[in-house]
């Protein structure tokens, strides 16, 4: 395939450090509320959004509740697999 979809969960207060990947990502807010920072910008994603992250871009997440998001990577992450 040249899509993968991973569940993530991101308990209250857990923080994802800057990080970039050559895989482009979207990111879908389940439940919960996700703060992504990319390009110098941060959003507040709430259920029901989305958002694209392209190939090789830094982003970082936060979470300040519980939160639920699916997340597409192309190409497969072979580090998740």
């Amino acid at each position: 395939g040249q899509a993968m979809l991973t569940r993530n969960s991101f308990a209250a207060g857990a923080v994802l450090a800057a990080h970039a990947h050559p895989h482009e990502q979207v990111t879908y807010v389940i439940s919960g509320e996700l703060l992504l920072t990319m390009g110098g910008e941060t959003v507040a994603l709430r259920p029901g959004d989305s958002i694209c992250v392209p190939p090789n871009m830094s982003h970082a997440a936060a979470a300040e509740v519980d939160t639920l998001v699916l997340d597409a990577f192309a190409p497969p992450r072979e580090d998740f697999l």
